[in-house]
């Protein structure tokens, strides 16, 4: 073989090499961008949820608080009447509203629709942080759910104990209130026969330690809502 002929085939193999080389390269960097762009994506969803969580969990801790603040006011009520019914002193009608007649049932609502969008579309696991992930569907799927049938079932549970008091208190009269005031009505009848047995002390004491576990765990629940804010913030950084 003639030099001339080996050089014009060392020279287009020498093309088709570089040929080849920018084809893989340029197949490289396209799938790099594709890469680059997919991960800037799946971070901006990332942000996007963990923002979206974020806000329910702040409607969510409101909430607690606000139904922990509820209940403490019902708590000094039923123990300020504990109080009276010790000192064997006369229960007014005041008395008697504070205590139950202003009762209504307030009812926690999951605010939850944030993270049910990531899962039911299966962006969930582009959470990046596994711990955090796992601290969201720990709370999601099993302590806010948990954390709302507690709270139902204490509200059943005091408007049953309500009922009851309400038919124990049924045999008193308008003509065993005496009026001092257009406004002001006070029981006449012994504080021994309101209820004629203790079950109203006994109600009342129940009450107390249901509302406080009650409070108790709310509180744990807020301390793990502060955690997984605190994770969600240094993970949108």
């Amino acid at each position: 073989m003639s030099p001339i002929v080996s050089d014009s085939t060392a020279q287009r193999f020498r093309w088709l090499l570089a040929e080849l080389l920018v084809i893989v390269l340029g197949i490289l960097i396209a799938f790099q961008v594709d890469e680059w762009r997919t991960n800037r994506d799946n971070r901006s969803i990332e942000i996007e949820g963990l923002a979206a969580i974020y806000q329910d969990l702040d409607i969510e801790m409101r909430e607690i608080q606000s139904t922990q603040e509820y209940m403490r006011l019902n708590r000094q009520n039923w123990l300020r009447m504990m109080a009276l019914l010790r000192m064997d002193t006369e229960l007014s009608e005041e008395d008697i509203y504070s205590a139950f007649g202003r009762y209504t049932t307030l009812r926690l609502q999951p605010n939850n629709s944030a993270f049910t969008s990531l899962v039911e579309s299966g962006r969930i696991s582009l959470i990046s942080n596994e711990e955090l992930q796992l601290s969201l569907v720990n709370f999601f799927q099993i302590r806010q759910p948990r954390i709302h049938f507690i709270n139902q079932t204490h509200n059943a549970r005091t408007m049953e104990y309500i009922d009851i008091l309400l038919l124990d208190i049924d045999f008193v009269t308008s003509s065993d209130f005496e009026a001092t005031r257009d406004y002001d009505y006070r029981l006449t009848i012994p504080i021994e026969n309101f209820p004629s047995h203790p079950s109203l002390m006994r109600v009342l004491v129940d009450l107390d330690l249901s509302y406080e576990r009650t409070i108790s765990r709310l509180s744990e629940t807020l301390v793990i809502i502060e955690d997984i804010q605190h994770s969600i913030r240094a993970q949108i950084k």
